[in-house]
């Protein structure tokens, strides 16, 4: 925490934070990581090899405090505190993970598998020659060749150039987009949604059956995960979960528990509302109003009462 309260993300990109590249980077010393020796400890005798790496360990450890304790502004010190004390509820909520439903888990397998299905009936037919396996074992193979994948740039460059004599730069969502052709566009809508569902399985169907032996997920968060210094988490991406109740549903408390949100409300522009001693944004907080209807209010100048959900986004 303390070496990037220091950088101030500006090194979040291209340096690591580990203790070995932190030791590399302030004490001009190279550490032993190698991932043999690392998962190697199960219970002594340890060998001279084993005992090194725990003596460097905690001597660069006791080095870098002493190091970024010298750099450390004397106004970041309670930053570095707080952070420092966002860190056992941080490994606790690694360690408890989060039940999951397997019930649920599993219509939402059954509902996906099916639309995927339903959607890669509606990719057009490609010439046999180019044809793929299907996705779905058994799927119906037609006479003229199975169905286009909507993974595979090649067929859908060739497919759109010479059903429509159009030079396609990319397949990605924005260069699909940006055509305007409609039964193109069409297509491009249903290549786009087979992949957001695909997406959809690989996230939250392949990696949720990765459990622990007592039915709970397990991610990795980090505290300053950001350059901007917020919460981030992966493997799997636990903040990152779609609104639908089929996917939130998936996560249950324990039997005699109970599940809550706690959520700041737009603390981020409070924090600039304060930072920039801006009197329409304090009055709006502190009368209850919305401020991103107030915003899109004056934006599209129009009553606040007849601001839409969209407008407001």
């Amino acid at each position: 925490q303390a070496a990037r309260i220091l950088d101030n993300g500006l090194y979040q990109i291209r340096k690591g934070y580990s203790l070995a590249d932190l030791s590399e980077r302030y004490l001009g010393q190279e550490m032993d990581k190698d991932q043999e020796l690392r998962t190697s400890f199960n219970g002594g005798p340890y060998s001279e090899r084993q005992l090194r790496y725990v003596v460097m360990d905690l001597a660069a450890t006791s080095k870098l405090w002493n190091r970024l304790c010298d750099e450390l502004d004397p106004q970041l010190e309670g930053i570095v505190a707080l952070e420092g004390r966002a860190i056992p509820p941080t490994g606790s909520m690694e360690l408890n993970g989060f039940r999951i439903d397997l019930n649920r888990l599993d219509q939402l397998e059954r509902h996906l598998h099916d639309e995927l299905m339903r959607t890669e009936s509606l990719l057009p037919l490609i010439e046999k020659e180019n044809q793929h396996p299907s996705l779905f074992e058994g799927s119906e193979q037609e006479e003229g060749g199975r169905r286009l994948l909507a993974n595979s740039p090649k067929q859908i460059k060739d497919y759109v150039q010479k059903r429509w004599k159009i030079r396609l730069k990319g397949t990605d969502e924005h260069s699909l987009m940006r055509i305007k052709h409609k039964e193109a566009r069409e297509l491009f809508e249903v290549i786009l949604y087979f992949r957001q569902l695909q997406k959809k399985q690989s996230t939250y169907i392949n990696r949720f059956r990765d459990l622990g032996t007592d039915g709970r997920l397990r991610g990795s968060f980090d505290a300053l995960g950001t350059s901007t210094g917020r919460f981030s988490s992966s493997a799997p991406n636990l903040q990152n979960i779609p609104r639908a109740m089929e996917y939130r549903g998936l996560f249950v408390p324990e039997e005699g528990n109970r599940m809550i949100v706690c959520d700041y409300s737009q603390i981020e522009l409070r924090v600039a509302a304060e930072l920039a001693d801006d009197s329409k944004m304090i009055q709006a907080f502190q009368s209850g109003q919305d401020l991103h209807s107030l915003t899109a209010s004056q934006m599209y100048d129009k009553p606040l009462k007849h601001v839409n959900a969209e407008e407001r986004q």
